[in-house]
């Protein structure tokens, strides 16, 4: 016979195994979370954190509905399943928002500390916020349309020479933009290494030349309008250029003030130094969610929300 504590184990790991169909979380991260876990029945006003919290738990929720807030910002509701929380627990950042329960409802609880350790142990489990919060970034460039945004990433300036950029002056160029000043040496060194420099007259060209590679911009401002609608963003120096926008330029009017003049990566050497360096994880994971933020902050909800699920 099966213990008590056991018995809870058990339910717990099948409640996980049940959860990951279709992604590559393994046995051995499900043994390793399920003794750790707790099992949580939540009515609606339930508050599992507050805005400025440090993070505490994870939240496995496979059905109901929880909305997360933030004074001044679009309310964010996510229905169905989720894993809520998890990206503060992932770069150890205080909460953004404030999650309130709006359905009664079964979670599973991740105590922080254990998801991290499983986060950095398994370059997957990065990959998979990377991409997944890059995604998340360009869907809301998408839902553009009155909003005229400036995003500006740049901490400092940069006086450019007109000849391309030397191995310092590219590490320079990185060590003040916001999505990788948090980097160490080791990794800004690998990145500048391994970075191209380009110009492009026009924001078409840098879209036509830019399916598959990363740009970050050194000069020039690129306005991105979504087609059929009067929103817009304009992006500047020390921006990663929106995904959304490369790939889709047939959904975007570009138009550019000066010569776009361009860092290029390989998504894949983006990732290859991201699995070698928690500092630079860190950095680019942050900047995406506060990216995200921003968004939220300044997008028009005709239903006075976002729903997601």
């Amino acid at each position: 016979m099966l213990d008590d504590e056991n018995l809870r184990n058990l339910s717990r790991s099948l409640f996980l195994s049940a959860f990951s169909v279709g992604t590559r979380v393994g046995q051995w991260q499900i043994d390793r979370l399920a003794p750790t876990l707790e099992e949580r029945q939540v009515s609606p006003g339930t508050v599992l954190f507050r805005e400025g919290d440090i993070p505490d738990f994870a939240y496995f929720m496979e059905g109901g509905e929880v909305e997360l807030t933030r004074a001044g910002t679009t309310p964010l509701v996510m229905k169905g399943k989720w894993i809520i929380g998890v990206m503060e627990c992932n770069i150890e950042l205080r909460r953004l928002r404030t999650a309130t329960m709006r359905s009664k409802t079964r979670l599973i609880a991740a105590p922080a500390g254990v998801w991290r350790g499983i986060f950095e142990d398994d370059f997957w489990f990065v990959r998979n916020a990377f991409l997944g919060t890059s995604r998340a970034v360009a869907a809301l460039y998408a839902r553009l349309t009155t909003e005229h945004l400036v995003a500006k990433h740049f901490t400092g300036t940069l006086d450019l020479p007109e000849e391309p950029l030397d191995l310092v002056e590219r590490l320079l160029a990185l060590s003040v933009s916001n999505y990788t000043r948090m980097a160490g040496m080791q990794a800004l060194t690998a990145l500048a290494e391994s970075a191209t420099e380009a110009r492009y007259a026009t924001g078409r060209a840098l879209a036509a030349a830019g399916t598959g590679l990363g740009h970050m911009l050194l000069s020039g401002t690129l306005v991105g309008r979504r087609v059929g609608h009067g929103g817009s963003v304009t992006i500047g120096p020390g921006s990663f250029l929106p995904q959304g926008v490369l790939y889709h330029p047939e959904n975007w009017e570009l138009e550019n003030e000066g010569e776009l003049r361009v860092l290029s990566f390989r998504p894949e050497t983006m990732l290859d130094e991201l699995e070698e360096h928690q500092d630079l994880v860190r950095s680019v994971l942050g900047t995406l969610w506060r990216e995200r933020e921003w968004l939220l902050e300044h997008l028009v909800a005709p239903e006075g929300k976002i729903v997601l699920g």
